[in-house]
């Protein structure tokens, strides 16, 4: 019997003889050295599995699922022990930002506001278009609150009329 070479999912076998009367095995055609099937048998060698983790996909990059890749073959394994093939694909692909509108809304004297932009309720960042494509810092949408301060001259009073020391006095809320 000839030898051949294991593979990794099938054994293989060393060089041997077999007697053509019986199942009997041996190491030399002369039939003098006898050898057993676990002697002339070799084991298959079996996948080098390599666990690939899982890792979630965010709103704009993939994820994929936990798997093992076998360094021999290349092929994909759903478990450890390399007998369940991966079916389908390994990714998750990309969530997308869920996206929010968020209303302008203007400033007073003594509150912040806010220009109109988009968050993602899942990532948290935000946006200055739908689309999600050019991201603003918190700072960036928020509009100052502030008194909008306008000089008043000092006058002097008169018999009939009250004065007043220069002061400033807010445009908005007066």
């Amino acid at each position: 019997v000839a030898e051949k070479a294991a593979t990794l999912t099938e054994a293989g076998n060393k060089a041997h003889y077999k007697c053509d009367k019986c199942p009997a095995l041996f190491w030399d055609e002369a039939g003098e050295r006898a050898a057993t099937e676990a002697e002339v048998t070799i084991a298959p060698l079996g996948h080098v599995l390599t666990l690939v983790s899982a890792t979630d996909a965010t709103c704009t990059t993939a994820g994929n699922h936990a798997y093992y890749t076998c360094s021999h073959c290349n092929k994909l394994f759903a478990d450890a022990t390399g007998t369940q093939e991966f079916e389908g694909t390994t990714e998750i692909p990309a969530k997308g930002h869920a996206k929010e509108k968020v209303e302008a809304v203007s400033a007073t004297c003594t509150t912040d506001g806010n220009i109109e932009h988009y968050k993602c309720s899942a990532c948290k960042k935000l946006y200055t278009d739908a689309t999600c494509t050019t991201e603003l810092s918190a700072a960036d949408v928020v509009v100052k609150a502030g008194h909008k301060p306008v000089k008043v001259e000092a006058t002097n009073a008169t018999c009939t009329t009250d004065g007043n020391i220069e002061h400033y006095k807010c445009s908005a809320c007066k």
